[in-house]
């Protein structure tokens, strides 16, 4: 092949803005709301942002619940109705 004639390759484009997974595979710089790969996070299989994912942990019915599952004795998943459900009321009064 003559030197003079070499063909150029262009890169794929980036796009700028895209969903929560094209952020997270790299597809995209930033979501609609202006989140970037680095405010993302995977939780259970789903793209959130870390900011959410702290912000459940902190949330004060989900520590009331565990504390009457720990109170209770439940180990793994229960529904929350009945004993666990009125426990899990009292303390979040408290």
């Amino acid at each position: 092949m003559n030197p003079q004639f070499k063909i150029k390759i262009s890169s794929p484009s980036k796009m700028t803005v895209g969903s929560r997974a094209q952020v997270m595979h790299g597809n995209a710089s930033h979501t609609a709301g202006g989140l970037t790969k680095k405010d993302l996070k995977m939780v259970k299989g789903e793209i959130v942002s870390k900011k959410k994912a702290k912000g459940e942990k902190t949330n004060p019915w989900i520590k009331a619940v565990a504390k009457a599952k720990k109170e209770l004795g439940i180990t793994g998943f229960a529904l929350v109705q009945g004993k666990l459900l009125t426990r899990a009321r009292e303390i979040y009064a408290k």
